[in-house]
């Protein structure tokens, strides 16, 4: 039995449900005496029982599958024969929690259960009236147990719809919360390449910026830009430069540290962020990246190109720089001039 039951069957609290339901130990002896009349009239109360759920449009198209049916009418004997065995401790209810659990997979709604027992009732009210009418007295007291048995019963049904409706509500809920982190880590990538967009980089630029003015800790940007692209495009078409661009990102990727930030900032252009790391370490990595993408041949269908990059390099702690706008801002500067002579490395404010 699944954990979210095992509540259900700590026998204090069974004991606690019968005593708030009066439950005796006479209506057990009682409920336990009759079961041979009742088993005597089992194929009776059954066909009564079937005959009337078979009525409703409902109950028929839940029951509609033939196995379900059979398993349904061969179970429904097992079910009466325990409500009479007198026995109604742990082994007993977890059987009723586990009906609850089969009705609730198969649909059937609380009324239609309650309902169902209420018809039981009267059916079985109907057998033992030709047994017991001559003692009214005894009849009454046998009814009477069957009705604590039947809603003791209940419970139980009630109880295993609520725990499986707040399981799939739960289910629910952390598909919604998957769901919502997986647009959420869509909404902050580059459809093409797949790394972080302009968007996030802003953002990001601006947090990582203040965290590291914060602890005095170095922190460096970069902006690159692919030479002659617009000529690769005219060139070759824009599903080559297209090529280019993810396979850059991915020369990237594999080339940079698993701390360093990689973006798509737009077109051509890609920014790192390098927290932690001066400018003279982060032009040498910028250095290695150039060699490692002058050394890549880019196939693609029949058309093959090596491409060079223009890096522009702006670090903290650097005059001028005082806020994430300024680094953006000299960073793009150090592109420009880099990009004015190709294939080159430039370090705001060491240009020369």
């Amino acid at each position: 039995m699944q954990d979210k039951y095992s509540e259900l069957t700590d026998p204090k609290d069974i004991q606690l449900r019968k005593d708030y339901s009066w439950i005796s130990s006479e209506d057990e002896a009682l409920l336990r005496e009759v079961r041979p009349v009742v088993e005597e009239n089992m194929g009776r109360l059954v066909e009564g029982f079937w005959s009337h759920l078979m009525r409703f449009a409902e109950t028929k198209e839940i029951l509609k599958d033939e196995q379900k049916v059979g398993r349904f009418k061969s179970a429904l004997p097992q079910y009466v024969m325990e409500l009479f065995s007198g026995d109604y401790g742990p082994s007993y209810v977890k059987k009723r929690v586990n009906a609850g659990a089969v009705h609730f997979r198969l649909g059937l709604a609380p009324r239609w259960y309650l309902g169902a027992l209420n018809v039981f009732y009267h059916l079985l009210r109907d057998i033992l009236k030709e047994y017991y009418g001559e003692d009214r007295e005894k009849l009454g007291k046998i009814m009477r147990a069957v009705e604590k048995m039947l809603n003791f019963d209940y419970q139980y049904m009630a109880e295993v719809y609520e725990l499986e409706h707040k399981a799939n509500l739960m289910d629910a809920l952390q598909k919604l919360k998957e769901l919502n982190s997986r647009l959420e880590e869509l909404s902050i990538r580059d459809g093409l390449t797949n790394l972080y967009n302009h968007r996030h980089c802003i953002d990001t630029i601006h947090r990582e910026f203040e965290r590291t003015r914060r602890y005095n800790h170095p922190f460096s940007c970069v902006m690159i830009d692919v030479d002659h692209f617009k000529s690769i495009n005219d060139t070759y078409g824009h599903p080559f430069g297209d090529y280019v661009l993810k396979e850059l990102a991915l020369i990237m990727q594999g080339h940079l540290r698993m701390t360093d930030l990689i973006f798509r900032y737009g077109g051509d252009e890609f920014m790192v962020l390098l927290p932690g790391t001066n400018s003279t370490a982060t032009s040498l990595a910028c250095r290695r990246l150039q060699e490692k993408v002058a050394q890549y041949h880019f196939h693609y269908q029949s058309a093959s190109y090596k491409v060079s990059l223009s890096i522009g390099i702006s670090s903290t702690p650097d005059k001028g720089v005082h806020s994430y706008q300024d680094l953006i801002k000299t960073t793009d500067s150090a592109l420009y001039k880099a990009k004015q002579e190709r294939n080159c490395v430039v370090v705001w404010g060491q240009e020369g």
